[in-house]
């Protein structure tokens, strides 16, 4: 009897039998049964390569990563992709608005005891400010 072939779950680690029979001339990435160890997870895996690969922006792999969760829970990804699926759920950062304050030119006071008009009204300046 020939010895089945094992390998690991990409996204779980988890050990399956991969399929013998799965044709290799197709991108593994089409083939779940040759690189994860259940049809879930292959939900995980696609946009997680296809992200890697530059296939689908971070916002798609986002929605579709995102989506997985949703449909099939959290689960615990193997330590060489972590990093790349918490990239991909990371929140972007809203660039920081830049709080314009206006300037506003004062006139120099330069004779105490000048008279100023404010709404019409001339009132006396004595240099002294309230």
């Amino acid at each position: 009897m020939a010895k089945k072939a094992m390998t690991n779950c990409l996204v779980c680690g988890k050990e399956f039998e991969q399929c013998h029979t799965c044709n290799k001339n197709i991108d593994e990435i089409y083939q779940w049964r040759r690189v994860v160890c259940c049809p879930e997870h292959f939900a995980y895996h696609l946009p997680i390569i296809q992200y890697a690969r530059k296939q689908i922006t971070k916002t798609e792999a986002k929605a579709e990563l995102s989506k997985a969760i949703e449909d099939y829970g959290e689960i615990e990804f193997v330590d060489n992709i972590k990093s790349v699926v918490v990239e991909i759920l990371a929140e972007e950062k809203k660039p920081k608005s830049k709080k314009k304050t206006a300037v506003v030119d004062e006139p120099a006071i330069e004779n105490e005891g000048e008279r100023i008009e404010n709404d019409g009204l001339e009132v006396p300046f004595t240099g002294e400010i309230i």
